[in-house]
């Protein structure tokens, strides 16, 4: 089983990943390895699946089932850093907003007013 979860690629979609030529490269040396007997266990990437345990799984073909989850660790200062710079961010559009409310007021009393000379 492979799985391209956890390659870099970029989701074009929901559903629909498209691969760097690295992660082409990686899935086809993964291909390699099994083709000449060696048994893969790569968290995140790929494993080595007998008869056996697809049987025990109902015959799934959904590699989640198999292949190690590799979980990502998030650095707590950089993560804190990010939302401090983006509530600034967002404090700042609020304030440009505030700034904007009277101005689309009058734009909409003057477009009724306007509506109503004709």
């Amino acid at each position: 089983m492979i799985s391209s979860q956890s390659m870099q690629g970029q989701m074009l979609s929901k559903k629909l990943r498209e691969l760097t030529l690295d992660d082409i490269n990686k899935i086809s040396n993964i291909y390699e390895k099994h083709k000449q007997g060696t048994l893969i266990n790569e968290p995140g990437n790929a494993k080595s699946v007998d008869l056996t345990e697809l049987k025990n799984n109902d015959y799934s073909f959904v590699p989640g089932r198999y292949i190690e989850i590799v979980e990502e660790k998030v650095d707590e200062e950089q993560t804190k850093k990010e939302i401090l710079e983006l509530s600034k961010e967002i404090e700042n559009l609020f304030d440009e907003f505030e700034e904007l409310i009277p101005k689309v007021k009058d734009s909409i009393k003057k477009a009724i007013e306007f509506k109503k000379e004709k």
